[in-house]
């Protein structure tokens, strides 16, 4: 094992370590594309568990936020909808007074 002035952390540690950070972040990836933000931080161990719990509140979080999102875009699809179908049906009321008047 060699050490490269990394304080006692030698290369195949690092190496070691580095590959199961990779594993970790294909796990949080995938669970993400899944939607199943919630369960994020179960099972992964960052190395210390306050920052396994700090994680599992902000994927809490960031779920009830994204949800909220989510809601608030369907409310937002539904108003454009509804402004276009107004601005449609107001164009159309104009060209048949524009046809109406001999225009």
């Amino acid at each position: 094992m060699r050490d490269h002035g990394g304080g006692g952390l030698t290369y195949e540690v690092l190496v070691e370590q580095l590959g199961e950070a990779a594993g970790d972040v294909r796990a949080v990836t995938q669970l993400a594309q899944a939607g199943e933000v919630e369960t994020m931080a179960q099972g992964i161990d960052l190395g210390h568990s306050r920052l396994t719990h700090v994680l599992w509140e902000f994927c809490g979080r960031w779920d009830r936020g994204l949800s909220l999102l989510v809601g608030d875009s369907t409310a937002m699809a539904d108003a454009l909808e509804s402004t276009a179908q107004d601005y449609a049906e107001g164009e159309a009321a104009t060209a048949q007074l524009y046809l109406g008047a001999g225009g």
